[in-house]
């Protein structure tokens, strides 16, 4: 059997370590480790991961001083021994046929990659996503030129997009010790996954993709997502340079240009709408926040480039007030927006 490490960074977990723990321990595949990396908590939660710990010989628990999210996993990295490695945030969990389900599909095609899909848990529903190439395997260049092109966005319509995270998926271990595989810290790059796999997928000779959808994703209160940042179109913006230029570097460029501006279109508009509210009504404070969002010429360039004929109309309208800088007009759209949770 093929060993599987699991590893897991947890930071003020509390509420939902257990939860998290309790799915990876009920895994019906028995040849894992757990790695639970306490990355500086502040609560219980490094308690929680000591107790389980002592009950199973399989779980090893490594506390450290904060770092964000990219140094924790590269922590547990550096423990993992397994020929396999998947990830999980600690406020997540996983069914327990998920890890066999990926294996399988591992040794039936010889695979040194498996991707799934998952299912988006919110407070009063769930949404399953399978993944948008379920039933394919890709060989060679087709690993970067098929998965790694949908991962740096969808297309203009919203389509056609494989999720970027290290979770729901299987690694191996012998390619990220290989080439020495590390992630970048999210204070350097806002999506340390992306840059991982841009480093990890070029490198795969084999990826198989399933349509489990055994990992859940929480919606948890207190999504980064949704907290106002005011270095997120620049730290976005630093990204979007950073993809752009690996993607040339790898020859997928062409491939993905579209994609890559669509992405960087699109949370530049939600930039917008954070701006409006979170200015508490304050229509000079969002006009003076927004205005430097909408003079960068990056993004400037970026809407005279995107291709708006197969974008949704209202994304459409709201890039032309963007690339003519209508601020107003933009307040009262992003209001709306606010408002009720459009």
């Amino acid at each position: 059997m093929k060993k599987v490490s699991i590893i897991a960074p947890v930071y003020n977990v509390e509420k939902y370590i257990k939860r998290c723990i309790d799915s990876i321990l009920e895994q019906t595949y028995s040849d894992i480790e757990v790695i639970l990396v306490d990355d500086g908590s502040k609560d219980s939660t490094g308690k929680i991961c000591d107790e389980y710990a002592i009950s199973d010989q399989r779980i090893k628990v490594v506390h450290k001083e904060n770092g964000g999210l990219g140094i924790a996993r590269n922590s547990g990295l550096e423990m993992a021994t397994g020929d396999f490695v998947t990830f999980i945030d600690g406020d997540d969990s996983i069914t327990n046929d998920h890890i066999k389900k990926m294996v399988k599909a591992l040794e039936k095609d010889d695979a040194d990659t498996c991707l799934a899909g998952h299912t988006k848990i919110y407070a009063d529903s769930r949404v399953e996503h399978i993944n948008v190439c379920a039933g394919k395997i890709f060989k060679g260049e087709e690993v970067k030129n098929e998965i790694l092109t949908r991962m740096v966005g969808s297309n203009p319509d919203g389509s056609d997009y494989i999720e970027m995270s290290v979770c729901m998926v299987l690694l191996s271990k012998k390619i990220i010790d290989e080439f020495g595989l590390r992630f970048h810290s999210e204070r350097d790059f806002i999506s340390e996954d992306l840059i991982f796999d841009f480093d990890y997928y070029p490198r795969s000779k084999k990826a198989v993709v399933i349509d489990d959808v055994g990992y859940y994703y929480y919606d948890n209160e207190g999504s980064l997502t949704t907290k106002y940042n005011p270095k997120r179109f620049e730290k976005q913006k630093e990204m979007t340079r950073e993809v752009i230029e690996r993607a040339k570097y790898i020859g997928i460029y062409e491939k993905c240009e579209q994609r890559i501006l669509n992405t960087f279109v699109s949370i530049s508009r939600y930039c917008i709408k954070l701006e409006q509210k979170f200015s508490n009504n304050s229509y000079k404070t969002y006009k003076t926040n927004a205005t430097k969002i909408l003079k960068d010429a990056f993004l400037q360039k970026a809407l005279t480039d995107i291709d708006n004929g197969n974008i949704p109309i209202k994304s459409r309208i709201v890039n032309i007030m963007m690339n003519r800088q209508w601020r107003f007009l933009l307040w009262l759209t992003m209001s709306f927006k606010n408002r009720y949770g459009i």
